[in-house]
């Protein structure tokens, strides 16, 4: 499926109820990444009921809600984002150690984008998998920080 503004993405429906705490290796947190905040927001309002908290930060980041309760980032495009790159949703997955996984991932063949970087809820570190496809790791600092 795609949006209003071409950017694909899929729907899940959970088996479970998901952990406050993502384990190690798994989702932890999606981020719509776009050039135009106000169509991606209304699409996804009217079409999921998704509410936007106001923009923090200074990238102007926002955050998706269901019922008060925070599960995936709004992003305009950063600055060091290069302009030939496409909007898209990028996936979190969790790991217990950011060097470690970092590691295992360029040596299965992924391209490391950002060197493992502080943020607000831990460290980030982003790569390219061997098809091309954007994914970031997080090392969670805190289980108050999860999303």
């Amino acid at each position: 499926m795609t949006d209003r503004n071409g950017t694909r993405f899929a729907l899940r429906a959970p088996t479970a109820r998901r952990r406050e705490w993502p384990a190690h290796g798994t989702l932890a947190w999606g981020e719509l990444i776009t050039d135009d905040v106000d169509t991606s927001a209304a699409f996804y309002r009217e079409a999921f009921g998704w509410g936007l908290t106001e923009p923090s930060g200074p990238l102007g980041r926002r955050e998706w809600q269901t019922h008060g309760r925070s599960f995936s980032g709004l992003l305009p495009r950063p600055p060091a984002m290069p302009a030939e790159t496409p909007a898209y949703w990028d996936v979190y997955f969790a790991v217990d150690d950011i060097e470690a996984a970092a590691t295992g991932a360029t040596e299965h063949g992924g391209t490391q984008l950002m060197l493992p970087t502080p943020i607000e809820i831990g460290t980030i570190a982003v790569f390219l998998d061997p098809a091309g496809a954007v994914f970031t790791l997080v090392q969670l600092t805190t289980e108050e920080t999860a999303a």
